[in-house]
């Protein structure tokens, strides 16, 4: 396998089968397959682009993270999945007062139902998490960092840092591109071919 690193293909020419990279030679290829992962999606709450609010994607944010939270700092988690509540159960055990929003009437609202997600509220509680759910953000108040979270309930929320985690959205540029299928994500059949019968998705 002849594997490239810190290579960025800038464009796919399907009707030649070649990709081109920037700053090497085209590639040719007999079969493609696209598997190029997600970025975090980050929703669009007035002040959302202040210091301090932060995605969680890579061991880069993670170290970020740890190194700017230091105990008694007053830490929002947006969204009740599980890298949220993977997040705020690590901040908790740095000490951070944590506050976890979850936009749903219950955590993990995609794995588990409503009862099941409450017992897992209640444990998340024991640890120390604070949750409030059906959460709406009105905004982020600040100056140039955050300092505090502002829900639609009218509560307002003291935040030294915002980790949002709201999920991810995947990177399908390339694809839509070239015009292949996209719907949420690049659209396959069950042996994953993509519309371009020479190219796979996965």
């Amino acid at each position: 396998i002849d594997i490239r690193f810190d290579t960025e293909v800038t464009a796919i020419d399907p009707t030649n089968k070649v990709l081109a990279i920037k700053g090497q030679p085209p590639l040719a290829y007999d079969r493609l397959i696209l598997a190029m992962g997600a970025h975090p999606f980050v929703p669009p709450i007035p002040g959302i682009s202040r210091q301090q609010i932060v995605t969680l994607r890579t061991r880069g944010d993670a170290d970020w993270i740890l190194k700017h939270c230091a105990k008694g700092s007053r830490c929002v988690v947006v969204g009740g999945g599980v890298l949220g509540l993977e997040a705020a159960a690590a901040l908790v055990r740095r000490q951070a007062k944590v506050t976890l929003l979850e936009g749903f009437p219950w955590l993990l609202p995609r794995q588990l139902n409503r009862a099941a997600g409450e017992r897992l509220s209640l444990c998340a509680r024991n640890q120390g998490i604070d949750l409030i759910m059906d959460a709406r953000i009105k905004q982020f108040d600040g100056d140039e960092q955050v300092r505090s979270v502002v829900l639609e309930s009218g509560q307002t929320l003291p935040a030294d840092m915002v980790i949002v985690t709201a999920g991810v959205r995947p990177n399908s540029y390339l694809a839509r591109l070239i015009g292949l299928e996209v719907k949420d994500g690049v659209v396959v059949d069950n042996h994953l071919r993509t519309s371009n019968p020479d190219i796979f998705a996965a």
